[in-house]
């Protein structure tokens, strides 16, 4: 028996996905990128960017959950604003696509992978790039936190992530 789990790393610039497959206990990478929207495009037109790339993601990846991390407040408001929109439409499109969601804390990520909630992001990429068998990190740190996520919900109890965001397939 096998289940794709998909990570999201959420933002309005940058929004990383990362497709891992899980076979017999053995996890294996099937893909992963970054959706980039320009800058000086409109931001609806940016979030809707965001939402028909990761309906082709999820088309061609056919995750039965997705990860996606909380957002974590910082002294930038703007920013929190625009990640918490572009959270939500990756929330809305796997959803309208019949994909369970889960969030994630950061915390939960670093704990799950490197055992240490204060791990830096070259110790989670080394994490990612060892458990996936690898041959380098991906480039996009988007792609690498996205896996992350991924990889800790099928190192998690699903069951309970699918009762919280309601999905059974």
């Amino acid at each position: 028996m096998s289940r794709i789990v998909l990570g999201i790393d959420p933002g309005t610039a940058s929004t990383g996905y990362g497709a891992v497959i899980e076979e017999s206990g053995r996890l294996r990478y099937l893909s992963g990128g970054v959706i980039k929207t320009p800058s000086d495009m409109p931001m609806p037109d940016r979030l809707l960017s965001i939402h028909k790339q990761l309906e082709i993601v999820i088309g061609e990846t056919k995750p039965e959950m997705a990860a996606i991390e909380t957002i974590y407040f910082n002294s930038n408001q703007k920013s929190a604003v625009q990640v918490a929109q572009a959270r939500g439409v990756a929330v809305m499109t796997c959803r309208l696509l019949g994909v369970g969601v889960a969030e994630l804390t950061p915390l939960q990520v670093k704990m799950a992978l490197c055992n240490a909630g204060r791990a830096d992001k070259q110790q989670v990429e080394h994490m990612v790039r060892l458990l996936l068998g690898l041959d380098e990190v991906p480039k996009a740190h988007h792609t690498s936190d996205a896996l992350a996520m991924a990889i800790t919900l099928i190192h998690t109890n699903t069951d309970l992530k699918r009762s919280i965001m309601g999905v059974s397939r």
